[in-house]
């Protein structure tokens, strides 16, 4: 993100990003919510282009962590849930003819000695894959992905919620004198944003919900939106399970939570533009701590 957010450039960038005007327009000006592929808005962020929530969220959590991920030190693994999740995501808001653009479910060629699908790890599976023209995922991950549809097509909150407005659209303004962006989960005039998470387990997921600060993440989007569209709109998330029986669950975040979490969105941000000024990126473990026993629970 350096060449964009350099000390002293906030407002006058090399890219001319930071020189935009603000835009400020009705919601209904379809400008505001638009198509933008997902490669596209990834390296957008990587380039520095645009701060998201969660890149917000990594420097948050660790200044200097969130340093190596932005230049290229530290990278993320895909991880086999985080795959299942993207396949979930991409089957239950944007449909089947979506979904088979961009995967093929399947386990592979089989090994004719076994009579079984050889293994992900082994060489001829990743030449297949390879040579195939979209994403490969397990047939198992393709059946937990269509009943977690089943779901949430069941619940009559959620059926509700995603029967009106439209997926993963980004929208893109500055906000706190940053350029930001935001890819919405879902996004619709009358219900607002909705967030669809996979869980583990719903009698848990309120717990994860503040353990994985998700309330200063959705703060981000409605923020940003706000700044682009001049309305406070309100966030839901739908949550199902990954695992049988696919229980589904629908939260409305209040306002108030989001309305403090803003405030705190906003006071990162300030504080990520000064360790930009002053090249300063801590750990927040540069002091002796104290371990005490409330540390053991």
């Amino acid at each position: 993100m350096d060449r964009h957010w350099e000390a002293g450039s906030t407002r006058e960038t090399a890219g001319g990003i930071g020189r935009r005007k603000k835009r400020k327009v009705s919601m209904n000006n379809d400008n505001i919510v638009s198509e933008v592929p997902e490669g596209e808005f990834l390296r957008d962020s990587r380039d520095g282009l645009f701060l998201t929530g969660q890149l917000l969220a990594d420097y948050r959590a660790c200044p200097y962590c969130y340093r190596l991920k932005t230049t290229g030190r530290l990278a993320e693994p895909e991880s086999k849930t985080r795959r299942l999740e993207c396949a979930a995501h991409c089957l239950i808001l944007c449909g089947d003819a979506a979904f088979g653009a961009r995967y093929i479910a399947s386990d592979g060629p089989v090994n004719p000695r076994t009579e079984t699908p050889f293994g992900r790890s082994s060489r001829v599976f990743a030449e297949w894959a390879e040579s195939q023209d979209r994403e490969v995922i397990p047939v198992h991950d393709f059946r937990l992905a269509s009943e977690m549809r089943e779901s949430v097509s069941r619940h009559r909150e959620s059926s509700r919620l995603l029967s009106e407005g439209r997926p993963g659209g980004v929208v893109r303004t500055d906000y706190a004198g940053v350029p930001c962006q935001v890819k919405l989960d879902w996004f619709s005039e009358w219900n607002g944003i909705v967030e669809l998470e996979i869980c583990e387990n719903l009698d848990f997921f309120a717990r994860d919900f503040h353990r994985r600060r998700l309330g200063h993440l959705y703060a981000f989007y409605r923020s940003v939106l706000q700044e682009a569209g001049g309305r406070k709109l309100p966030v839901h998330v739908v949550a199902v399970e990954r695992r049988v029986p696919h229980r589904c669950g629908v939260w409305l975040v209040s306002a108030e939570m989001l309305d403090a979490r803003a405030v705190e969105n906003e006071r990162a941000i300030g504080d990520l533009m000064r360790s930009y000024e002053d090249d300063t990126w801590p750990t927040g473990y540069e002091a002796t701590l104290v371990m005490g026993e409330e540390d053991a629970r």
